[in-house]
């Protein structure tokens, strides 16, 4: 099992990095969503965690999301 995050902050996809955890760096967030059904359809991902503002511009599809699937575990951090 394995953790992902998906962020826009290259300083926050370095330290998360230099935890051995899997960064998607989001340079346009109109691209947030489809890294973000890419990721969800990793079986091995057992969290996938997004940054307030990747959240932010995808949380209809985010929320849709977690009414119909328990995995990946989907958490939102600030930064």
């Amino acid at each position: 099992m394995k953790a992902k995050l998906i962020s826009n902050d290259p300083s926050l996809n370095l330290m998360f990095r230099l935890g051995a955890i899997e960064t998607e760096q989001v340079e346009d967030l109109s691209y947030s969503l489809e890294i973000f059904d890419k990721s969800v359809e990793d079986n091995e991902l057992a969290v996938l965690i997004l940054s307030k503002q990747v959240y932010n511009s995808i949380s209809t599809r985010v929320e849709n999301y977690r009414e119909n699937e328990s995995k990946p575990l989907i958490v939102v951090i600030d930064g």
